[in-house]
């Protein structure tokens, strides 16, 4: 349910995911390569001012954050949708042209599960994904309507999510 859930989803960006489920322990995990800061609008549409607006480096980077958390709060849902045994979701997102080569990104979702964990080659460090979040079902459902209301910041937030592990600053994906 959930791998056809991906392929059908209307994203206005790209993204790829893989994942794996072990229902009987209640889980679900899902890495994802997501569009990076590079990949985001360069511009917008400014109300106040009714003209286009030039979007800073840090208004890009917004964008890309919440785009990777509203993906992580939808697959979460329809996880927990597909199964009443499902009791924990796990997202690791990691964004493409910023943290992550075209190679790495077919490593990292080519090893998940697969005795590999975390993409890399031997001898080489692994690749620290740009957000990470774990939903349990009961919290989930609490702290949907945070969500609903546009603010995907506070609501993963309280899941512990970790935001750009391999970058100095903790809720940013540039590099």
């Amino acid at each position: 349910a959930l791998a056809r859930e991906a392929e059908l989803l209307r994203a206005p960006l790209r993204f790829e995911v893989a994942f794996r489920a072990d229902v009987e322990a209640g889980i679900v995990g899902m890495r994802a390569l997501v569009p990076g800061v590079s990949m985001m609008p360069s511009r917008f549409w400014d109300e106040s001012s009714c003209d286009i607006g030039e979007a800073t480096e840090s208004d890009r980077n917004d964008q890309a954050v919440r785009y990777a958390e509203h993906l992580a709060i939808l697959f979460a849902a329809k996880a927990f949708a597909a199964s009443p045994r499902v009791e924990r979701f796990e997202f690791a997102a990691y964004a493409i042209a910023d943290s992550v080569s075209a190679g790495g990104a077919e490593q990292i979702l080519s090893a998940f599960g697969e005795g590999g964990s975390d993409g890399h080659e031997d001898g080489e460090p692994p690749v620290l994904p740009d957000l990470f979040v774990a939903f349990g079902r009961e919290g989930f459902f609490e702290g949907a309507e945070a969500a609903a209301a546009g603010e995907p910041y506070g609501f993963a937030s309280s899941f512990g999510a970790a935001f750009a592990s391999n970058a100095s600053d903790p809720v940013s994906f540039a590099s």
